[in-house]
């Protein structure tokens, strides 16, 4: 946890996956986004305290906490 909303991600894994994702794409956003739940980062996300519009960072990029079914 990075102050009160914000909350860092670190992980080879991780950072690896964000390099190859084009953000351009939604399809390969959505893909992304998948592939973070089921590693287990969501769930994790919730149980640390991680609310809905927080702010997550992985390396240089940041996206919005969101609470999805995919």
């Amino acid at each position: 946890r990075e102050g009160q909303n914000k909350w860092v991600v670190t992980g080879d894994e991780l950072e690896k996956l964000l390099k190859m994702t084009r953000f351009n794409s939604d399809e390969s956003a959505l893909r992304f986004a998948r592939k973070l739940k089921n590693l287990g980062v969501d769930e994790e996300l919730k149980q640390l305290g991680a609310k809905e519009g927080d702010t997550v960072c992985i390396l240089d990029q940041e996206f919005e906490y969101e609470e999805r079914l995919y």
